[in-house]
Parts: structure tokens; C-alpha cells; sequence
């Protein structure tokens, strides 16, 4: 009875390790990265491709923790009514697979969650405008 009990013990052991693979590492992430989608949505309409409208988002990840970067918004009617440029410089956290940065200009950016997968970072991120519910997607492609 015992082999059988250390031997599932064991198998199960073996399991758990498989399923947590690697953790990931600042190096891992650490890279520039450039929006190749970037979308709001309100409700259920169609989704408005900020990037065609000029947008862009330029970020550099440090293995340090530090961000460098800018980000450009034109005016976008519906969704932004001014122009703005803005600095990414700042710093990001890595906890697991999810990456969030703390701009040193607050940056609607800063309110993501973004999911490192597959050398991408990648972001669905809802937020309420009057009475309509909105929904920004990013993703973010390392060079």
C-alpha cells in the first residue's frame, strides 16, 4: 500500500511541475515593442482602428524594470477629442504572465493589464464613458 500511495504522490509531483513551466523573467519581456493593434469599441459597434488613424505606440522594455518610449494619439472623433504626444518613460512590473506599466505621465497605458504570450504583449482593457461601455484591445508585437 505505501509503494502505491509515494508512487501517486510522485506521479502527481511530476504533474504539478510540468504544468508551471518556466517562470518568466524581466529578460524575457525585455525588448521594443510597437502597437500593431490598437482598437476601441463602444458596446457593440464597430471597432475603431486608432492605429489607422495615426496612432502609435513605441515602447522599450529594460531588463532593469525601466520603460522608455512615446505614445501618439490624434484626434479621434468619439474617442479622442485632443491630440497628444506622451513619453513612456517610466517603469513596468512582471507578475507571472501580466506586465503593467507606471509611466512618469500618467498614461491611459498605466490602466492595462497586458499578457505576455508568444513575444507579444496584449491588452483588452473596458472602461465606461457616460452611459456606454467602452473597450480598448492593444497588442503590442516585440521587434
Amino acid at each position: 500500500m505505501r509503494r502505491v500511495r509515494s508512487g501517486a504522490l510522485a506521479l502527481s509531483m511530476v504533474i504539478s511541475v510540468a504544468a508551471c513551466g518556466d517562470p518568466i523573467a524581466p529578460a524575457d519581456v525585455a525588448g521594443v515593442y510597437h502597437a500593431t493593434i490598437f482598437t476601441v469599441r463602444f458596446d457593440n459597434d464597430v471597432p475603431i482602428d486608432v492605429l489607422a488613424a495615426g496612432a502609435a505606440l513605441t515602447i522599450d522594455l529594460n531588463a532593469d524594470g525601466t520603460t522608455t518610449g512615446e505614445l501618439v494619439v490624434p484626434v479621434v472623433p468619439g474617442v479622442f477629442s485632443e491630440a497628444f504626444t506622451e513619453s513612456m518613460a517610466g517603469t513596468y512590473r512582471l507578475n507571472d504572465d501580466r506586465v503593467t506599466f507606471d509611466s512618469e505621465v500618467d498614461t491611459f497605458v498605466d490602466d492595462f493589464v497586458f499578457i505576455f504570450e508568444g513575444g507579444n504583449l496584449q491588452a483588452t482593457y473596458t472602461f465606461f464613458s457616460g452611459n456606454r461601455t467602452g473597450f480598448v484591445t492593444m497588442v503590442l508585437t516585440k521587434e
